[in-house]
């Protein structure tokens, strides 16, 4: 199967983007493996989370692999077990560090959520979280939203685009003394213009470089 396709996923909601997913599995998992992984996949992230806070690099990068294929496998689950907040906050905390080894992990982690859960379970809690912090303390919900928002299915944004817009222009973000915070917010922003530019085009989008070191 080429890598680079995308189908509709066999087991869950999302579409199935072998080129964002990567990881152990370069098509859809079957049903019954994901069957029993949903089953208590609320029982398995929780030592995974508390493994991301680990000392050593290799057990972050242990726990952040981990939880990408838990992410494959348990798909709604993970949103219906209300574990999803849990999940988002604690990727959060390890994208301030671009030079930690857990990083490209972490990314792909997120752009799977992406990929395959629903848009409104991510998008919402990422929003208010933007909406709530002080300033200075969003870029990395930031690198968040800009790495869900690149495994977005084509058009799946389109309900939230003005909220998005609305959010990322506003003053405390767009325009705030942060660097990183005003480099990610734009870089957020040109993810959005390429998700829709590519429900139009079928053009390929990619992203930048990014700052050394990030705030917040």
């Amino acid at each position: 199967k080429n890598e680079s396709s995308s189908s509709s996923s066999s087991s869950g909601k999302g579409t199935w983007r072998a080129d964002v997913i990567s990881g152990p599995f370069k098509e859809p998992p079957s049903k019954e493996t994901c069957a029993a992984v949903r089953i208590c996949v609320q029982e398995l992230i929780q030592p995974v989370l508390k493994q991301m806070e680990a000392w050593t690099n290799d057990e972050r990068c242990q726990a952040a692999s981990t939880l990408h294929t838990l992410i494959i496998l348990g798909q709604d689950a993970v949103v219906t077990s209300e574990s999803l907040p849990r999940v988002l906050q604690a990727l959060m905390k390890h994208v301030s560090d671009l030079e930690d080894p857990s990083y490209p992990k972490v990314c792909q982690t997120l752009r799977t959520i992406g990929c395959l859960l629903p848009v409104g379970s991510w998008i919402e809690h990422t929003l208010r979280s933007l909406q709530t912090n002080a300033e200075g303390g969003h870029s990395a919900w930031l690198v968040l939203l800009n790495e869900m928002v690149k495994g977005t299915p084509k058009g799946s944004l389109f309900p939230y685009m003005l909220k998005l817009s609305r959010v990322l222009s506003r003053r405390s973000i767009a325009l705030s003394e942060d660097r990183p915070t005003r480099f990610f917010a734009r870089a957020a922003m040109t993810s959005l213009l390429l998700h829709y530019d590519n429900n139009n085009s079928s053009a390929a989008g990619g992203g930048g470089g990014a700052p050394t070191g990030s705030g917040g």
